[in-house]
């Protein structure tokens, strides 16, 4: 066993001797949790079912991609079957702060005149070939302005700061340099009627040639693809003892996340914020009330922006797919995602999350979601204190990058961030699908109870982690059946999108711990805490985390075969 020289040895070193010892028992009770799935599996029986959320986004190689990439579909259609899906006519496009202010200047002037602002203002050669019916600013109020804030807060004494702006301080010491900070406030939405003989992919084309035009993509939409804590012991994801859950299908001993190890030396911190931008969250469901984000700034209900973040009466978070400040959700998935993460732990209900009392902030996208939305609420959860992003959706097909989409999770992790994507469904190479594959996401795998790789989930080179994904038990939404109902507040469902929010528990229980962690220092862990298991017909090198344990723990070589 090697230690690297860094200050979790200086920490260790001057810890008591009972401490010592409990961590060596800890370290070598570790076992397999997390696995990077660097090639495909054979199939598993077990898995009846796939529940991953899509998110369409417009083809764009990437340079960093040495793979060949899937062709490009033929025809004019819009709608392609079997490819992404279109949110009708519309455009977003991301132009330089010259245009910017221009766009800008004209709006307030078209204000105080009481006119609606002409797009032929702007784009004048583009726009007098496409008909626009409207254009529109993404972002609202100071949303996308994070960076220039902070720069702002720096220069005023501290007894001056709100909780809020202190805790965006202290989350920038997660943030290393970065060569050029995102400025996501520059996008807009352009409405087209598309004209006989014309098409959108041409319009965007064409659009991306205008001068003072950074990017521009089609604006797709999101398709949902869903095929002391009483129930603690059907929870095999963070306790695997081998039992026969779901009944009839044993697992493996030891075939999970080591949770009860982790909480041993913390059960969590009220003062992480994890982000669940998904279908919304139950926010009635007796084993999540408490561990409900509360914007502190804003006063329910009397339709006012009190804390000037662009959003009215957001005291949970936000729905981006209504537009308006009630992200309850409507079908099961983002609430069942929610209770992995930070279901109440040891209050006698339910289940319990990996993170017993981390704060969840609710944003919903779904079912209307577009590029648009998931851009604004990944804008809103780093501008709003989240400190990790969970996002349990990808592509519907292969897609390799979304350009603005992936600028916005560059800005949540240049404000301190940590956002971990699911895999896919797909049984495919990840590199395919964006957002999961960008450099700056933990791209999350799935594994069953016998510490396979799932059947369905997605693999390749650039998977960070794989988690517990098959048959996971978690909170029920009232009203809903996302899978097999358990009871009235419990129910199962399996795929990549149950995995992704164990690693989101699991970095807020690291960051309970280590509050500064940087995304590196995570990966490092995941590195380094790597060891041989046995896949299903031939053996390969997994880097794995050591549960939880593993998390807290980093630097520590394990090199062992199953």
């Amino acid at each position: 066993m090697k230690y690297r020289a860094n200050g979790w040895v200086i920490r260790i070193a001057k810890m008591s001797v009972f401490h010592r010892l409990l961590i060596l028992v800890f370290i070598l009770y570790t076992g397999q949790v997390f696995a990077v799935i660097t090639s495909n599996g054979n199939q598993d029986p077990s898995v009846i079912r796939q529940d991953q959320l899509k998110i369409q986004t417009q083809d764009y190689v990437l340079a960093r991609m040495k793979i060949p990439l899937p062709e490009a579909p033929s025809g004019d259609s819009l709608l392609i079957t079997g490819g992404p899906a279109f949110s009708g006519n519309s455009i977003l496009v991301k132009v330089d702060s010259v245009t910017a202010d221009k766009i800008d200047r004209q709006f307030k002037i078209g204000r105080q005149a009481g006119k609606q602002t002409k797009p032929s203002d702007f784009f004048s050669g583009w726009s007098s070939k496409y008909k626009v019916s409207a254009i529109r600013r993404v972002l609202d109020g100071s949303a996308g302005q994070g960076r220039t804030a902070v720069q702002r807060l720096l220069k005023n004494s501290s007894q001056r700061r709100t909780s809020k702006e202190t805790k965006l301080l202290a989350r920038l010491s997660r943030v290393r340099a970065v060569p050029a900070i995102p400025q996501p406030g520059r996008t807009y939405r352009i409405d087209l009627e598309i004209g006989e003989g014309q098409t959108l992919t041409e319009a965007v084309k064409e659009l991306s040639d205008q001068s003072g035009v950074e990017a521009a993509q089609i604006n797709r939409t999101y398709q949902l693809h869903v095929p002391n804590d009483p129930l603690y012991p059907l929870q095999w994801a963070l306790e695997n003892t081998g039992q026969a859950y779901p009944p009839g299908y044993a697992g493996s001993a030891g075939s999970d996340i080591k949770a009860s190890a982790a909480w041993a030396l913390h059960t969590g911190d009220p003062s992480i914020v994890v982000a669940v931008i998904d279908t919304g969250l139950d926010l009635t469901h007796r084993d999540l009330q408490a561990n409900l984000w509360i914007n502190t700034g804003e006063i329910p209900g009397n339709g006012i922006d009190d804390d000037g973040n662009g959003y009215i009466d957001d005291v949970h978070g936000y729905d981006f797919s209504d537009q308006d400040a009630d992200p309850s959700d409507y079908m099961g998935h983002g609430t069942h995602c929610g209770g992995i993460i930070a279901a109440c732990g040891n209050n006698n209900l339910d289940i319990t999350g990996l993170s017993w009392i981390a704060q969840l902030m609710a944003l919903k996208i779904f079912p209307l979601a577009t590029d648009e939305a998931a851009f604004a609420a990944l804008i809103y959860a780093a501008d709003n204190g989240a400190d990790v992003i969970s996002c349990s959706w990808g592509p519907s097909g292969r897609s390799p990058s979304s350009p603005l989409l992936e600028e916005a999770i560059e800005y949540a992790v240049s404000m301190g961030c940590i956002v971990v994507f699911s895999a896919g469904n797909d049984n495919d190479d990840v590199a395919y699908y964006s957002p999961a594959n960008h450099p700056l996401t933990l791209a999350v795998a799935a594994s069953d109870s016998r510490d396979r790789k799932a059947s369905f989930s997605n693999y390749g080179r650039l998977i960070d982690i794989a988690a517990p994904g098959v048959d996971i038990l978690s909170l029920r939404a009232k009203g809903t059946a996302l899978g097999p109902v358990y009871d009235d507040f419990t129910v199962v469902a399996s795929g990549t999108s149950m995995a992704c929010p164990l690693v989101s528990g699991a970095c807020a229980l690291f960051l309970s711990i280590d509050p500064s962690a940087r995304l590196e220092e995570i990966r490092d862990n995941r590195q380094t805490a790597g060891c041989r298991i046995y896949g299903t017909g031939s053996r390969r090198q997994r880097d794995r985390l050591s549960g939880s344990v593993g998390l807290l723990l980093r630097r520590h070589n394990f090199d062992h075969s199953d």
